[in-house]
């Protein structure tokens, strides 16, 4: 009993000590296969206020209890994302806006790049090729099937 008991309040701690995983769709309609999407993840301190205008595509990387680990689903094409970045050594301005021309089947993060000594600004990142880059956003220590994300 008390090893079953051990074993619950381990599974528990994990569970509680660990990021939250977020998954955003922005766009409207049926779900579609992932080789028609591309993927985006901001890394930890970089929020995503809106993507092409609609505040409802929002997703933060820092909450109250530990980090979220978010991946969003973007159709094929061009589009907007409105960003503000938090971390210790660096931040963004209010919000700032970045570009993406994304490729069907490809994953993205959006990290930053010295813009001032203490200043950030967002750039794109297409780490399609480099699946443990992609999996480091989410603070994975294993990246043991991290590559193969899926969308649900």
């Amino acid at each position: 009993m008390r090893k079953l008991l051990a074993t619950v309040m381990t599974l528990v701690c994990l569970a509680g000590c660990g990021g939250t995983k977020q998954f955003v769709k922005t766009y409207p309609g049926p779900d579609l296969p992932p080789e028609q999407l591309a993927l985006v993840k901001p890394v930890v301190g970089v929020d995503v206020l809106s993507v092409d205008g609609k505040s409802s595509y929002a997703a933060r990387t820092q909450l109250s209890v530990g980090y979220a680990d978010v991946d969003m689903a973007v159709m094929p094409g061009r589009h907007r994302f409105l960003v503000a970045m938090r971390t210790v050594n660096a931040y963004s301005v209010g919000a700032l806006t970045i570009e993406l021309d994304a490729q069907p089947g490809h994953k993205y993060i959006i990290t930053g790049s010295p813009d001032s000594p203490n200043r950030f600004k967002p750039i794109f990142e297409d780490v399609t090729d480099k699946p443990d880059r992609y999996c480091a956003q989410a603070g994975a220590r294993n990246f043991t099937g991290c590559s193969n994300v899926v969308f649900k």
